[in-house]
């Protein structure tokens, strides 16, 4: 009990480091976490390795999103292959609904970024699908704003704007400000390549 709430302790230290931009000591924290639960014996044990491969693998997303070339792809690749391992696990071990859709579309995130362009927009509206089947409004906001990114990516402007709607509409529903600064100004950015007075 007591090297598990450690565990859990580091953990949430790590997303903070995570969260300030601090890749090395999030990444050594959550490494940390995965030596200190050894091999997995029950349910919550394979279902906290999800959680930590996870995280992981949104660490490698951050890292590639600041990197080039062959570091770049390294990382992704590093991405695709923890957040595969989190999300089977995720689903074999019948995790909460909500962390189910954020494996999920953590897995929908790394595949876009290794141009697995089909398979992740698909598993972000997979993820979609199980936020609202959830009512949850801040995932389906947060779902929303990357989609639109995604699609913003591809060029399909209008269908990005779209999605940036949605979230600005769920997000000022629910006092999300955060997202809701990011949403404005992923429609604003998508707006100005159809129609500036939208923008």
């Amino acid at each position: 009990f007591y090297d598990k709430n450690i565990r859990y302790t580091r953990n949430n230290i790590a997303e903070i480091h995570t969260t300030l931009g601090e890749y090395d000591e999030a990444e050594m924290l959550y490494r940390k976490c995965i030596e200190m639960l050894g091999t997995p014996t029950d349910t919550i044990d394979f279902l906290d390795l999800s959680v930590y491969l996870q995280n992981l693998a949104g660490v490698n997303l951050k890292r590639a999103a600041q990197s080039e070339g062959i570091k770049k792809m390294t990382q992704i690749d590093s991405a695709v292959v923890m957040a595969e391992q989190a999300n089977a696990l995720s689903e074999k071990y019948g995790d909460k609904p909500f962390k189910r859709v954020n494996k999920t579309f953590t897995l929908a995130q790394a595949y876009f970024a290794a141009g697995r362009t089909d398979e992740g927009i698909a598993l972000a509206r997979q993820a979609l699908e199980m936020a609202e089947t959830q009512d949850d409004a801040f995932l389906q906001a947060e779902i929303h704003t990357i989609m639109g990114g995604f699609e913003s990516q591809l060029e399909n402007y209008a269908t990005a704007e779209r999605h940036y709607r949605t979230a600005v509409a769920i997000a000022e529903e629910n006092s999300f400000d955060e997202l809701l600064m990011t949403a404005l100004s992923g429609g604003y950015e998508s707006a100005k390549h159809f129609d500036r007075s939208l923008a």
